[in-house]
């Protein structure tokens, strides 16, 4: 959805060892915009990694759709206060209407500001 931030994850995924290219090859990322997914053939991952993603409830069920997509398990990390007021909210229920069972978990986080773990199984 927002090409500065599909430029940044990339550069990050590089500067720790992972190189873009073909999809399917070890250790291999591959980038696409959320608006991509219905109109490509996406490779599948084992596991969809989010954190601090939660911003727009209008966004929400593409992002459902979109790791549902992309692999069989999501797991999502979102501040406990969150960010958007519902937008949390908007992608368990979105997950859940495309199957997905949920679990939520809080993590520890040492003193930083607490996060809440969002595991979902569409398996």
């Amino acid at each position: 959805r927002e090409p500065e931030c599909l430029h940044c994850a990339m550069a990050t995924a590089s500067l720790n060892g992972l190189r873009a290219g073909a999809a399917g090859a070890p250790g291999v990322i591959v980038s696409a915009a959320v608006g991509d997914f219905a109109a490509v053939d996406v490779p599948r991952a084992d596991v969809v990694l989010g954190s601090d993603i939660l911003y727009d409830g209008a966004a929400m069920a593409a992002l459902a759709d979109a790791c549902e997509r992309l692999a069989p398990r999501a797991l999502i990390a979102d501040p406990v206060a969150g960010r958007a007021e519902g937008a949390r909210a908007a992608f368990v229920a979105a997950a859940a209407a495309r199957g997905g069972t949920i679990t939520e978990q809080t993590l520890d986080a040492g003193g930083a500001e607490p996060a809440l773990l969002l595991t979902v199984d569409w398996s």
